[in-house]
């Protein structure tokens, strides 16, 4: 049985219809001309996000409205429990190009991403959270850093010149050096930053890594991370503001655990040669 279908939003005149692959009644805007790949694709994971959503429509639009090139957003609902999708569908008129993905139940952020990334068609990839932890205004500066020849370059909140305004507890920072320094020690060494969810790559290059990437939960960061070294593709860290966004969705207790089954898939799989 299928695990998601999708909604497809495009620039046009809105009309009243079927969705052309999900069979649901919706509004949908229809494309008046064929539409050429966009300078950039904008992939948002959403899970139980109905109050970010609007933030997160308005930012976008006020942000890359202005920029003078093409992109298209696509927001892959992951299964939320609470308005998330009808809040998107009311919102995504403030859009000029959108995709809405949803995932049949709660799959995790790593198989909404790679759905998102594998859907796309933009010459560079971005991805972020909608809770815009980390200021949208910094992808200026990874789009300049992949302009001027890196593959892929990465939010950093570890780096010299970055800052954390709102920080994470206690017990979650420190859980996050555990995690780090076990990433270091057996899966890739050199990325400070693993899982800071802001990241910007040549559209060629997301595509071919995620046509690789497996892990559909948490892991997933260093997953691709591990891929584009091991495919030979450069990474730059880029300092950012970041700001903790509560209430937080990892679960303490359970995250450990679940995160070194998940670093020890990545060599699993690697020695099973799937990310060749």
């Amino acid at each position: 049985m299928a695990l998601f279908r999708s909604c497809f939003f495009t620039t046009g005149p809105l009309v009243a219809g079927e969705g052309p692959s999900c069979g649901i009644k919706v509004l949908c805007r229809v494309a008046s001309a064929v539409d050429e790949s966009p300078f950039l694709s904008i992939i948002v994971p959403l899970y139980n996000e109905e109050r970010n959503v609007p933030k997160l429509a308005k930012t976008l639009t006020s942000f890359f409205g202005p920029k003078g090139f093409s992109y298209e957003t696509i927001l892959v609902d992951d299964g939320s429990e609470d308005g998330t999708v009808q809040v998107a569908k009311s919102h995504i008129s403030l859009l000029p190009s959108v995709k809405l993905l949803l995932n049949e139940r709660n799959m995790g952020k790593g198989y909404s991403i790679r759905r998102g990334v594998l859907a796309s068609s933009g010459q560079y990839v971005f991805f972020t959270d909608a809770d815009l932890s980390t200021r949208i205004e910094h992808f200026d500066e990874l789009l300049q850093r992949v302009e001027s020849g890196w593959d892929a370059a990465v939010g950093s909140r570890r780096v010299q010149g970055s800052e954390m305004r709102v920080r994470q507890s206690f017990l979650r920072r420190n859980m996050g050096l555990v995690f780090y320094g076990i990433v270091h020690k057996f899966v890739l060494n050199g990325v400070m930053d693993i899982n800071c969810g802001f990241k910007l790559f040549r559209g060629q290059v997301a595509r071919a890594v995620f046509a690789r990437q497996r892990i559909n939960g948490w892991g997933f960061d260093a997953e691709v991370l591990f891929i584009l070294d091991k495919m030979g593709y450069s990474v730059c860290e880029v300092p950012v503001i970041w700001e903790h966004r509560a209430p937080s969705r990892v679960n303490v207790l359970s995250a450990p655990f679940t995160s070194l089954w998940e670093l020890f898939k990545i060599r699993l799989n690697d020695w099973r040669h799937l990310y060749d």
